[in-house]
């Protein structure tokens, strides 16, 4: 587990601190302007340096562990536009950091749910099995149970279809070296999951 100790973190946030803007309103990309404007807004009323310590990825473990409570209170699409606009400029190693200290005990569908959230604005174009989406879902994964592991993939079925799913798959258990035992249990979940969702066995 990365160390969470940061020599020089910013003091805390000002009462007074300027409202954040109505995120679900906006598109992505004006969603992300706007978040960036009100750290520059609120460095330059109080002398501080908010926006610089927040994305800067030597703090991604430190950060994820401040905001994990503050995701379970707030909505599916705000959260993910701030974890969004957060991630951008750092590096896979740092998001993966970022993201496995988020998801640390959080059910495997929840985290499913918010990852795909962070990655996928709109389902517009989405590349679903991605370089950039296998390997932070590898990262994020190293570890895990594989039943967890397949339910963290199995809630992309919303965006991504049934036979990306399994290729990212394949290519996640490629990446963490599941023998072949395991990828063939890996595919055949899915599939079971598949079976019952069209049967109205889960949601």
């Amino acid at each position: 587990m990365p160390s969470s100790k940061i020599p020089n973190p910013p003091p805390p946030l000002p009462c007074s601190s300027p409202p954040l803007p109505s995120i679900p309103s906006l598109s992505p990309a004006e969603a992300l302007e706007r978040i960036d404007a009100a750290f520059e807004h609120m460095d330059s009323m109080y002398g501080a340096s908010f926006r610089d310590f927040l994305r800067d990825p030597t703090t991604a473990a430190y950060c994820a562990q401040r905001i994990r409570p503050l995701t379970q209170s707030m909505d599916l699409a705000t959260t993910a536009t701030g974890l969004r606009y957060l991630l951008g400029p750092w590096p896979t190693t740092a998001r993966v950091t970022f993201l496995r200290t988020l998801f640390h005990d959080a059910f495997p569908e929840a985290a499913g749910a918010l990852y795909a959230a962070i990655l996928w604005p709109t389902e517009r174009g989405c590349e679903c099995a991605s370089v950039e989406v296998v390997a932070l879902a590898a990262g994020i994964l190293l570890g895990t149970p594989l039943p967890s592991a397949i339910l963290f993939l199995w809630v992309w079925r919303r965006i991504c279809g049934l036979d990306d799913i399994h290729e990212v798959v394949r290519q996640v258990g490629s990446i963490l070296r599941w023998d072949p035992a395991d990828l063939h249990t890996a595919h055949s979940l899915l599939q079971s999951l598949d079976v019952d969702r069209r049967y109205g066995n889960v949601d």
